[in-house]
């Protein structure tokens, strides 16, 4: 692929900023206009959802809850749009391609495969790329997204409901309190703005009733593990 004028000056503002939030938005965008050109949609899932979503929706870190913990990367999940074959090869290749990102290593598996097929960086910037999967929420028959303006062009998210449902999962289910953290900052963030026949219809299908509505009371994680039903 040649390079993108468009996507190459939304990764150099992403470098410039000192803005966290607005740094993997930036990214984020700029990734998704290299994916757009081999007919993927790239879909920001994990931390960075979480920390724009409980940022309000406002794009950078200034209205973080106090002492929040931020992500340090951006998980991307490569759903194909036109074509066929590997969406999570043709957005690597893409954004190598366009953007002059690298492949990196994520260790290696007990046999000692070295993992290269889904992390990217880019030398001397703070934030890498992951691209985690092909499904936004697992299941076909539930992909809502929302997608925002970025200094004018598109990021695409995982809507606050699924990703909620992701972070109350594994924080009740790992009983991993930083997971439980932010899935209560989505909900009293996002609480007005989410479908919630949906968020408990999703609930429901993950036989989690109870944990969500732990999470929408915004209870603390319980001292000791608890089962999701």
């Amino acid at each position: 692929m040649s390079a993108d004028p468009v996507a190459v000056a939304l990764l150099e503002r992403a470098r410039r900023t000192r803005d966290d939030l607005e740094a993997r938005l930036l990214l984020a965008a700029a990734v998704q206009r290299a994916a757009e050109g081999v007919g993927v949609l790239s879909v920001v899932t994990g931390g960075t959802a979480v920390d724009f979503y409980v940022a309000g929706a406002s794009g950078t870190s200034a209205t973080y809850p106090l002492a929040w913990r931020a992500s340090a990367d951006v998980d991307l999940v490569a759903v194909s749009v036109k074509g066929s074959g590997d969406a999570r090869r043709r957005v690597k290749e893409a954004v190598r391609d366009v953007l002059g990102m690298q492949v990196a290593s994520l260790g290696r598996t007990a046999d000692g495969v070295e993992l290269l097929d889904r992390a990217l960086y880019l030398e001397g910037f703070g934030y890498g790329v992951e691209i985690v999967a092909d499904e936004v929420a697992g299941d076909p028959r539930a992909e809502r997204v929302w997608t925002v303006e970025v200094d004018g062009h598109p990021v695409t998210l995982q809507g606050p409901e699924d990703t909620l449902i992701a972070y109350a999962e594994s924080g009740w289910h790992f009983h991993h309190p930083r997971d439980w953290e932010r899935a209560l900052g989505i909900f009293a963030a996002m609480k007005d703005e989410m479908d919630l026949a949906y968020l408990q219809k999703r609930a429901r299908e993950r036989h989690m009733p109870r944990v969500l509505a732990e999470a929408m009371a915004i209870h603390p994680l319980p001292k000791d593990p608890q089962p999701l039903s």
